[in-house]
């Protein structure tokens, strides 16, 4: 790429043809290169700048290429006793801008400090920001190396400062490590039961370490026991492999149970009790089910881009019959042989049809990942995306952020975040019927001081102030103060 773009920038501040362009390929291109010129030359004679340089794109901008060139990217880290600052930082910055051409100067900048090492790499983030040029950063980076020494072997850094330095100058270093062993003083034992016949790794006493008893018997008897079958040491050591297999298995489950006290300890004091914190804000009350999201994300199988719904309460993965014959017409053919497990969903059994194995691409634009999952092939399910469950979850890593940006993660490369589809909520309307501005003024202005029971509904509600507004002849009104209802008089006497 750093060919090409110098070649048009000579084209461009020159105003040259393509022939004088052309000529000089001869000289420029050089063993194999020169081979492949000569070879094209010959089949197509004259071409254009534009035609050659599409032919050595296709020639270099290829896999095996891009390959190792990540490689050399990878294994290029930065040692401050070996490599120089300038030119190290700028090789590493054209193989990221061969490799990612759309990829910002900060990202490029980013990348390349992670080649440096955990303490050299905060020395310098802590003192550029994003927009710190590459100059900035390769001076900061000389000065943290030359006045702080960070970023220089270990081996170095130990012999300096730890190391005296009479100690460090063996006149013959051979000929002390083997007179070590020539001491008189030196008598070589058994720690285990300290003799003099053999030495810990034969002793007939190993079967005694790790072993494990519920009971206190007499050291007397543990002592006949291991005497009596001292002649069997294969029997011993199978026991006592055994024995500590079972050990490190206790521990590790309760290592396991140690991080979750709700599993540990069965008697929990609930007395210190605080809220969890809110990462969103809470709808109003009777909406929270409002706040949910979906963990649905597009992937691309058989070159055809799909959804994949990350399941954590999925047992396995799978997918429907009718929906993976949209994505794999011939799917049937490549069913794999199933053991007859059953299957629930919900409260409804589903049939399994087989195992089909599949590739899916996770698309990013730092790097796109590649995962072989199997599905299982349901009958009756009629879900119209892929569901990755919680088998492929956990061999994968694949860890599920809900803070303020919901996205997820894959395995130990925790800055590479895939987001999620945005989920769209389906909002039913009910049917509009047109509005009786006559009703509305019956209810504002002779219902307004009406009492109606808060038991009906407003279907009912409604149902009623049409019945009074057909019958509103008995209602008063200004010009009517008493109504229209003909009736009898009713005299009312108070009594005080």
């Amino acid at each position: 790429m750093e060919f090409i773009r110098g070649i048009d920038m000579i084209k461009e501040d020159f105003e040259l043809p393509d022939r004088l362009v052309t000529a000089r390929f001869n000289t420029l291109f050089t063993k194999s290169a020169h081979r492949w010129y000569i070879k094209l030359r010959q089949a197509h004679g004259h071409q254009s700048w534009t035609w050659w340089k599409t032919q050595i794109i296709n020639k270099w901008d290829n896999d095996t290429w891009r390959f190792g060139v990540e490689t050399a990217f990878e294994s290029a880290k930065f040692n401050a006793d070996k490599d120089k600052d300038l030119p190290w930082f700028f090789q590493q910055k054209d193989r990221l801008t061969a490799l990612y051409p759309d990829m910002s100067e900060f990202m490029i900048h980013r990348k390349i400090l992670r080649q440096c090492g955990g303490d050299l790499e905060h020395a310098v983030k802590s003192r550029t920001t994003e927009q710190s040029s590459a100059e900035d950063i390769i001076n900061i980076l000389e000065e943290v190396t030359t006045r702080t020494k960070i970023g220089s072997s270990r081996v170095n850094l130990k012999t300096r400062f730890n190391t005296p330095w009479k100690d460090s100058v063996d006149k013959n270093p051979k000929e002390n490590s083997n007179n070590k062993y020539k001491s008189a003083d030196t008598v070589r034992k058994c720690h285990i039961c300290q003799s003099t016949t053999h030495l810990a790794n034969t002793s007939p006493k190993r079967g005694k370490i790790n072993e494990i008893d519920l009971e206190n018997e007499p050291d007397v008897e543990k002592d006949n026991i291991i005497e009596d079958n001292s002649d069997d040491n294969s029997s011993i050591f199978s026991e006592s492999s055994k024995d500590i297999e079972n050990i490190n298995a206790t521990f590790d489950i309760m290592e396991s149970y140690s991080h979750l006290p709700q599993l540990s300890n069965g008697q929990l004091d609930l007395s210190k009790v605080q809220d969890a914190q809110l990462m969103k804000t809470k709808p109003n009350r009777g909406k929270g089910y409002t706040a949910g999201n979906s963990c649905i994300t597009e992937v691309v199988i058989d070159n055809k881009p799909t959804k994949l719904l990350l399941d954590p309460g999925a047992f396995c993965s799978c997918v429907g019959k009718y929906f993976l014959k949209t994505c794999v017409p011939n799917f049937e053919d490549q069913l794999l042989p199933f053991d007859g497990i059953k299957f629930n969903s919900a409260s409804n059994p589903v049939k399994a049809l087989g195992i089909f194995e599949t590739n899916f691409i996770l698309p990013h634009i730092n790097g796109n990942l590649r995962i072989t999952v199997e599905f299982v092939v349901m009958e009756n399910c009629s879900s119209t995306h892929f569901i990755l469950g919680n088998d492929y979850l956990i061999m994968h890593g694949i860890y599920l952020h809900n803070n303020k940006d919901r996205y997820f993660t894959i395995g130990d490369k925790k800055h590479q975040k895939f987001a999620f589809l945005p989920f769209k909520r389906q909002i039913k309307v009910n049917k509009v019927s047109p509005i009786n501005i006559e009703l509305e003024k019956f209810k504002s202005e002779q219902l307004r001081k009406a009492e109606i029971s808060l038991h009906l509904t407003d279907k009912q509600e409604n149902e009623l102030s049409s019945l009074f507004y057909e019958h509103k002849g008995g209602f008063a009104s200004e010009k009517e103060p008493l109504g229209a209802i003909i009736g009898h008089e009713v005299d009312i006497i108070l009594n005080v």
